[in-house]
């Protein structure tokens, strides 16, 4: 599975670019950090309400393995800020 480099990545948005530059997150700390981060999952959660990626994508570029760890990830989150 090939995660890319986030200054090459033309698809990445704008947004996610910033929060990750922000927080100097590259790859390789992505890839070092659990699948189900509260980090990872919050961005996961802004990602999707705000862009137009499919869960795949977003689950591929944080690192997060399949799919349906990161929208599983992604309602824990929500669930817990009722």
């Amino acid at each position: 599975m090939c995660f890319g480099s986030f200054e090459t990545m033309g698809a990445m948005p704008r947004k996610l670019r910033v929060e990750y530059e922000g927080a100097t997150w590259g790859e390789t700390e992505l890839r070092r950090r659990r699948k189900g981060d509260v980090r990872k999952a919050r961005t996961a959660a802004r990602l999707r309400a705000e862009t137009t990626m499919t869960w795949p994508w977003i689950a591929q570029r944080l690192a997060m393995g399949h799919w349906r760890t990161a929208l599983n990830a992604t309602r824990l989150i929500v669930r817990q800020k009722r």
